[in-house]
């Protein structure tokens, strides 16, 4: 079962591969803004459209796919 939301500030910053899977991050900072289709840790994989450069995304994840990857400079903060 995932861990609950933790709302506390991220303690880490990794650079994201797309297509490389990482441990569960807490939130995905996109660098700059496109499309992207998360793994979450549930094993869902629904795709983010249009989002804005510098926002960060408040989901658990354990990959970023490289298909149809249109965003850039993601990093997986934890």
């Amino acid at each position: 079962m995932p861990a609950p939301y933790d709302s506390s500030p991220a303690i880490q910053a990794v650079a994201v591969t797309p297509g490389t899977p990482f441990p569960a991050c807490r939130a995905l900072y996109i660098g700059t803004g496109g499309n992207f289709i998360p793994t979450l840790e549930n094993g869902g994989t629904p795709t983010f459209m249009n989002a804005q450069s510098g926002s960060v995304i408040p989901i658990r994840c354990i990959n970023v796919s490289a298909s149809s990857l249109t965003a850039d400079d993601i990093v997986a903060l934890y």
